[in-house]
């Protein structure tokens, strides 16, 4: 593993507390956002951990070892939350049977790696490559159902890559056009959550204008494509 990424691992408070609590365990791994964010030399915060098993007993072990509360996150996704100072560890009960699995059912590559929780100078599990693309500065979906598990990866993809400077790959673009349908969903499109990211990404624009690459097209995947079918969609339903 390149230091940088051991050495942010290693340095937070959050992963510090979680190996003080779980560190002897060793079906228990970093995933997602703080593998990613320390692989580009940022500040680790807040951890996601998957666990082999029920994720209840190691997130409250977490929280009793920082004398945080935890609390159930996601009954649908089995993840608790343990609060530390400035900081919270969610726990998840691994999806399927091998960690690779559970990897790929994640939105983009480069939140697709994992590192032992036990040992977190070891080498990433990276099956699909996210470490090479956050090198060449790439936003890839995992895979070919990553916008229609979740249609609110299209939002995602247009904010990370404007957040982290990265041009979103053609092959990535086209698999949210396609899923544009379901995010212009009325229901979903109305959504704060939606909003919130629509919000996020203008502001991002103007704050740094021409730092991605591709930002007019990552918009166009919020602002054109989906706006357009969602009022297309209003005004079929108004006849």
């Amino acid at each position: 593993m390149n230091a940088p990424l051991a050495d942010s691992l290693a340095a937070a408070p959050a992963v510090r507390a979680a190996r003080e609590a779980l560190g002897g365990r060793d079906d228990a791994w970093v995933v997602g956002g703080a593998v990613r964010d320390a692989a580009l030399g940022r500040a680790v915060v807040d951890v996601d951990l998957v666990v082999a098993g029920e994720a209840k007993a190691p997130a409250r072990d977490v929280g009793r070892a920082v004398g945080g509360p935890t609390f159930s996150l996601s009954e649908y996704f089995g993840t608790w939350r343990a609060l530390g100072d400035g900081w919270h560890v969610d726990v998840t009960s691994m999806r399927g049977d091998r960690l690779e699995a559970d990897l790929a059912q994640r939105d983009f590559t480069m939140n697709s790696m994992a590192v032992p929780l036990a040992d977190p100078a070891a080498g990433p599990i990276d099956p699909g490559g996210g470490l090479a693309d956050l090198d060449d500065r790439l936003l890839r979906a995992t895979s070919e159902r990553s916008f229609t598990d979740d249609p609110l990866r299209v939002l995602r993809a247009a904010r990370l890559a404007s957040a982290l400077e990265l041009s979103i790959v053609p092959e990535t673009v086209e698999r949210a056009r396609a899923a544009a349908d379901l995010v212009a969903d009325p229901a979903l499109a109305r959504s704060h959550r939606v909003w919130a990211v629509r919000a996020d990404l203008r502001r991002r624009a103007g704050d740094h204008p021409g730092a991605v690459a591709d930002y007019d097209r990552a918009l166009a995947l919020v602002d054109n494509e989906v706006e357009r079918r969602y009022l297309a969609r209003r005004r079929e339903e108004q006849r």
